[in-house]
């Protein structure tokens, strides 16, 4: 059983109380036909009372709330001591009211539906006004309670589901220099919400092979608007076929993993584009020395410099690193290789090779050349063409003499 207890000297007070000042707003949703009536089945002449609009019809949607209101309408003012109770004896509306006063003898208060399962929902609100206690109500005023009839349609998941339509447009190819760009979208999914979702949505967007998203993106949107995802490749790619499933969390709540979803939630767009050469890619690149001889001496850390050249036609910005298998050399990193630039990397015998003593040691170098940064000993995923790079190294160690 819910009930309302209302007094006009305070301010929870909520129906016509001329003793009682402003209050706060009232809420929307109901639909069908607006009358008044005075529908009193008490005592004496009801009629000075009239609600509006009679009969109460709302629609709603499974396992959601929605808010109505209903307006109070006396040809009197009231006694300070009037006290007003608002009861549901089936639970269709929820404990939590608010009312607001539209003029000295007009008042309206809003309701909200409880959650509940499809189909067809009647109540009936029983509004009782009273000089003493209204759970008791010994003293009514004349024409006290009155009935309000309420019929709350509940829509299936279905029909709620239906209230998001979606467009996508995504790309079917690709070349490299477009996945590198930093303008323009080429894949884009479009949420079109009605007026009668609830008024705020939380969404978070993930990428199920990561060719989009790294990790998510997460929003907001709201009822009567159009809300476009759009995307691109987060690195540069090399030709291939490429193959994920955006998906689209939408909650009624901001919790992660949801746990309150609207019907219909995660949506899922398959996507599956071709990423087509540029042309020769791995010529955009020089990397040199193309082999290497290094003198060192036991007791110094001696330099080799690599250096990686962004030719003209190079898209985006690559990142190198240089590792030696065998540990001779200490392992390097260069970010922003661009086109018509130049950077370097300078590697130096190790405590290793120097450990080792005088002697002559080969190893190979390997340079990486990736489309995304990278960190040392973590491997590319997005190689450019024609990464890693071999580079022979030849190294003679030797004791320094005395003096």
């Amino acid at each position: 059983m819910r009930h309302h207890l209302l007094r006009f000297s305070t301010m929870i007070c909520m129906l016509f109380l001329a003793a009682c000042g402003g209050g706060g707003g009232g809420g929307g949703g109901h639909d069908g036909s607006a009358t008044n009536g005075s529908a009193s089945t008490g005592s004496g002449d009801g009629s000075w009372l009239t609600f509006s609009p009679l009969p109460l019809r709302v629609t709603t949607y499974v396992n959601e709330r929605i808010g109505f209101s209903v307006q109070a309408k006396a040809t009197k003012a009231f006694q300070d001591n009037a006290r007003v109770l608002i009861l549901d004896t089936t639970g269709v509306i929820t404990p939590v009211a608010r009312y607001s006063s539209l003029d000295p003898y007009t008042y309206e208060v809003a309701l909200t539906t409880m959650p509940m399962q499809p189909g067809t929902h009647n109540t009936t609100l029983e509004v009782r006004v009273c000089q003493d206690d209204p759970r008791v109500c010994a003293q009514p005023f004349p024409g006290s309670p009155w009935h309000l009839p309420l019929t709350v349609e509940v829509k299936d998941a279905v029909a709620a589901a239906a209230r998001i339509s979606t467009t996508t447009d995504f790309r079917a190819s690709l070349t490299e220099d477009e996945t590198a760009a930093t303008s323009g979208r080429f894949f884009k999914v479009a949420l079109r919400t009605s007026a009668d979702v609830p008024l705020l949505l939380y969404t978070r967007v993930t990428d199920s092979n990561r060719v989009f998203l790294y990790g998510a993106i997460t929003g907001q949107i709201s009822p009567n608007e159009t809300n476009t995802i759009a995307l691109n490749p987060r690195t540069p790619l090399n030709p291939g076929t490429y193959e994920t499933t955006i998906q689209v969390d939408l909650c009624l709540n901001e919790q992660n993993p949801c746990t309150d979803p609207f019907p219909g939630s995660p949506l899922r767009f398959p996507v599956k584009f071709d990423v087509t050469s540029s042309g020769n890619s791995a010529a955009r690149l020089l990397v040199s020395p193309s082999n290497a001889n290094v003198e060192a001496f036991t007791d110094e850390l001696t330099p080799l410099r690599i250096s990686v050249w962004g030719r003209p036609g190079l898209t985006g910005r690559l990142y190198a690193s240089v590792t030696d298998p065998a540990g001779y050399f200490t392992d390097e990193f260069v970010d922003g290789i661009e086109e018509n630039g130049v950077r370097s990397m300078t590697t130096k015998t190790s405590l290793n090779l120097q450990a080792l003593g005088p002697g002559s040691y080969d190893t190979v170098l390997r340079v990486d050349v990736c489309r995304y940064t990278i960190s040392i000993g973590e491997p590319c995923t997005a190689p450019q063409p024609g990464s890693p790079w071999m580079i022979p190294v030849h190294v003679t160690v030797k004791a320094r003499p005395p003096g």
